[in-house]
């Protein structure tokens, strides 16, 4: 058996049956498959978090080498605060090829210090080695007094999301497929994939989220994980769509929820809240100047749906995964 016959994710539940056997997770308070992991200290929890780019499969054509520095900051913090943890510090290993050029390493280092800085983490090193391609894998380390999982939404929650989704499936369409955009459309539409950000403000309404994750694998697979996870329903009745996106699909006859379902790369948070706390997270969203969207409800039941035309329309479970 070949890994591009099972895919990423039968990978990780063969790694992970492994180590459950052989009892290396008791103390592991959150389980698989959950965005990072946690251990209880005193009062606190330690979330620790890694994550891996490699230039290959990773980096979409035209990426400055600054960008690539700050993109393994944003691809860690956004799993780190979808669980309500504030980021602290971070460790690197950097593996470049043998003939690449110090100029661009450099770059890499300051795209990394200037998002790190940008979100309060200090990098306090880490490891260089010779590689074949270039390789930076991030090891984020966080704390929080409260843990947020995927599976703690409860029937009549609101579900909602920190942006709206659909630039990076129409970037890649047009970096990848060849599709074309006006210059100024497909400058704003490809600056979701050259400058991802993590919504670090989502941490100033986490005491009232019940549920969330990091959307980095497409919004449709997102919320089905968290359905999953939670045992209930969830059905949509707005799907958050970037007017540029919307654009690009009207430019050539698209359909723009199909773009924003089967993306990935987005980095926005998708979350239930309380139905009786939404104002208030409303509010507070307001004076941070950060943007949040109701897009559902979560009812009992199974799967993830979109009402539209008084229909239930089924969501699927899929989105992007490595190996396939």
């Amino acid at each position: 058996m070949k890994a591009f016959e099972i895919g990423e994710r039968k990978i990780i539940d063969i790694i992970w049956s492994i180590l459950e056997k052989d009892n290396h997770l008791l103390d592991q308070v959150l389980p698989h498959p959950d965005d990072a992991s946690a251990i209880k200290l005193n009062d606190y929890y330690i979330l620790l978090k890694t994550d891996m780019l490699v230039r290959k499969t990773d980096i979409p054509k035209g990426m400055r080498m600054e960008k690539i520095g700050s993109k393994v900051i944003v691809m860690n913090t956004s799993d780190m605060i979808s669980k309500g943890a504030k980021p602290l510090v971070f460790l690197y290993s950097l593996g470049i090829p043998r003939n690449f050029s110090i100029k661009k390493l450099k770059s890499i280092i300051i795209g990394m210090s200037k998002k790190a800085k940008d979100y309060g983490i200090k990098i306090l090193g880490g490891d260089l080695g010779e590689a074949d391609d270039l390789i930076i894998s991030g090891f984020l380390i966080g704390i929080s007094k409260r843990i947020i999982k995927r599976s703690g939404a409860n029937i009549g929650d609101i579900i909602a999301t920190t942006g709206r989704f659909g630039n990076t499936s129409a970037a890649y369409k047009i970096l990848l497929e060849g599709f074309y955009a006006p210059r100024n459309l497909r400058r704003k539409i490809c600056k979701s994939i050259y400058e991802p950000n993590a919504k670090i403000n989502f941490l100033s309404i986490c005491d009232y989220v019940t549920s969330s994750m990091d959307s980095s694998d497409g919004l449709a697979y997102t919320l089905n994980e968290l359905s999953k996870s939670s045992n209930l329903c969830f059905k949509i009745y707005n799907i958050p769509i970037a007017k540029e996106a919307i654009e690009f699909a009207k430019l050539h006859s698209l359909n723009p929820e199909e773009l924003a379902l089967y993306g990935g790369e987005e980095y926005e948070i998708v979350f239930t809240v309380k139905k009786d706390k939404w104002n208030e997270v409303l509010e507070i969203a307001k004076n941070k100047k950060f943007e949040i969207i109701k897009i559902g409800e979560v009812f009992p039941g199974r799967g993830v749906f979109l009402v539209k035309n008084s229909k239930e329309i089924e969501i699927p479970y899929k989105g992007w995964e490595h190996f396939k």
